[in-house]
């Protein structure tokens, strides 16, 4: 509503592939991370924190042909995003389809990653500018962020519509009432 009220319109557009974008560009940083940091996996040790080392790891499952294909999902997604930026401008969704993992959350770090970041990897898969700015604040008092998505290059559209809004709310200024443990 606060958009509307400075002009914009919204339609609703459908974004195939989007599903699918995650699994793709994981595909590819998996692969990257690991090709990086090849040595440092295989020779494990304290360096790495458990966690982030059985993560790493995983991507030392994907083949070359792997990475190819993916790699080939990404020139066809970002065909897929010239034709949506043919019809808008910028595209709005939920920074996060769920509200941040809380420190008891007993997935794994992997799982609630996976979960938290799922709205944010098909703009940067294809190489999209975007911003998430506050919008509020869920029930039990976790932050819910609101993307801005607009086509290659195009990051002042971006920008000025986050500013646009954060101009007709407070949201960006307000701290949430979490309880603190000491």
């Amino acid at each position: 509503r606060v958009l509307e009220k400075l002009g914009a319109r919204f339609i609703d557009v459908r974004v195939p592939g989007a599903e699918d974008a995650h699994t793709h560009a994981t595909t590819i940083i998996y692969s990257d991370a690991c090709a990086v940091h090849e040595e440092r996996l295989e020779a494990g040790g304290p360096q790495w924190h458990p966690h982030t080392l059985e993560r790493m790891r995983m991507g030392l499952a994907y083949t070359g042909r792997d990475y190819a294909r993916a790699m080939r999902e990404r020139e066809a997604w970002h065909r897929t995003l010239q034709k949506v930026f043919s019809e808008v401008d910028v595209l709005l969704s939920p920074t996060s389809p769920t509200t941040a993992p809380t420190i008891a959350d007993d997935r794994s770090l992997f799982e609630a990653t996976r979960a938290a970041t799922r709205n944010t990897y098909a703009g940067a898969f294809g190489n999209l500018p975007g911003l998430s700015v506050p919008c509020g604040f869920s029930p039990d008092g976790m932050p819910i962020g609101l993307m801005f998505e607009a086509a290659p290059w195009q990051d002042v559209t971006v920008l000025r519509a986050g500013a646009a809004y954060q101009a007709q709310t407070d949201w960006h200024l307000r701290t949430p009432g979490l309880p603190v443990n000491e």
